[in-house]
């Protein structure tokens, strides 16, 4: 029942749209779609890195405490480095 719950999470985030799809809008009206495909097909292939690391590696993650400290600190230091 998890995994439907996900399923119908992951499609309805996925098919509303949200500021990448407004931003492929945008661009591709001001310098056409075929200019815009690269950043659309790498907005794709990162929404796959983040389908399979929701799916697959939380559960990894949170089997192992030290490594999910360390995942916690490295975001930590993302967030920080990147608010300059």
């Amino acid at each position: 029942m998890d995994y439907l719950l996900f399923i119908f999470t992951f499609a309805s985030v996925s098919l509303l749209p949200g500021l990448c799809m407004n931003l492929a809008f945008s661009l591709s009206l001001s310098l056409g779609y075929k200019n815009v495909l690269w950043m659309m097909f790498g907005e794709l292939f990162g929404l796959a890195i983040i389908v399979i690391c929701c799916a697959f590696g939380s559960n990894f993650i949170f089997q192992h405490p030290n490594l999910f400290k360390i995942f916690k600190i490295f975001g930590a230091l993302y967030l920080f480095l990147d608010s300059f």
